[in-house]
């Protein structure tokens, strides 16, 4: 299968939207097109412009390359960009929690994060 297929970047695509819960209205606002492109996107009946692609994966918080690659390479490396993004778009007050929630699970990794979340 060609990487750059119409229908497997809509089935991607798809698969983003739904895995953070927006409707394609709502991915549709928050990348500036209608509902019924990103329908015809994730549908494979059009081709999607790269900027479109970008503005996507951007609101998707995800790379292009998830949404481009039948399967990716290197998922651990997808992964960790993901959380660098996310990681950048919290307050330094934020982050410095994540380094300290960071540390005790890299501490305690035989303890079940279960008794972390109660």
């Amino acid at each position: 299968m060609n990487p750059l297929d119409p229908l497997h970047i809509g089935r991607n695509i798809r698969y983003a939207r739904n895995r953070m819960g927006y409707t394609q209205e709502e991915l549709g606002y928050l990348v500036h097109v209608s509902s019924s492109h990103i329908s015809h996107i994730e549908n494979g009946t059009t081709h999607a412009s790269l900027d479109t692609i970008f503005r996507i994966a951007d609101a998707l918080h995800t790379s292009i390359d998830a949404l481009l690659l039948e399967q990716y390479e290197y998922p651990a490396l997808a992964m960790e960009y993901q959380i660098l993004r996310a990681y950048r778009a919290l307050s330094r007050d934020q982050q410095e929690l994540v380094i300290r929630f960071l540390a005790i699970l890299v501490r305690n990794r035989r303890v079940s994060l279960r008794k972390f979340l109660r």
